[in-house]
């Protein structure tokens, strides 16, 4: 464990620590991929869109994870302001509630 968390600590580029810093498999974070579903109908815009959506929506429902559906710190440790990370939440239908029991 020791090791673990000196390694995280050397190659952390924030001054915190955060469950990210960590092996995946030691904490049981999955990173989620974007699925930008492939078709004939979509121009390269609208599949860009389509992912951006995506990042945009699973970055936010894990910074909200990580800091127990609080806002104010989501969005600082998002480097956005909380009322930018609201407006997020809103456009994506992601409810605060939802991330502090977990």
């Amino acid at each position: 464990m020791e090791n673990l968390v000196e390694r995280a600590y050397i190659l952390e580029t924030a001054a915190t620590l955060t469950p990210a810093s960590f092996p995946s498999e030691l904490i049981g974070i999955e990173s989620k991929p974007a699925f930008v579903p492939s078709s004939e109908t979509l121009t390269l815009a609208q599949a860009r869109q389509l992912g951006i959506a995506e990042i945009e929506k699973n970055y936010l429902k894990d910074a909200l994870t990580r800091n127990k559906g609080k806002i104010g710190e989501s969005a600082k440790a998002s480097g956005i302001s909380s009322r930018q990370f609201n407006k997020l939440m809103n456009k994506y239908g992601i409810k605060k509630e939802e991330f502090k029991k977990l």
